[in-house]
């Protein structure tokens, strides 16, 4: 997986690479479930 190294201190500068990495969504929707939860969701507010 090519965004294995994303940490929950890394999630802000990998945020546009990750916009256009559509399948990658997915598989971190569960992949990073701590860190939405860590985050209050915001992993992922595109």
């Amino acid at each position: 997986m090519k965004n294995k190294n994303l940490s929950s201190n890394g999630w802000i500068s990998n945020k546009k690479q990750r916009l256009v990495d559509e399948p990658f969504k997915i598989i971190g929707t569960i992949w990073y479930n701590e860190d939405i939860t860590n985050h209050g969701g915001k992993i992922y507010e595109w």
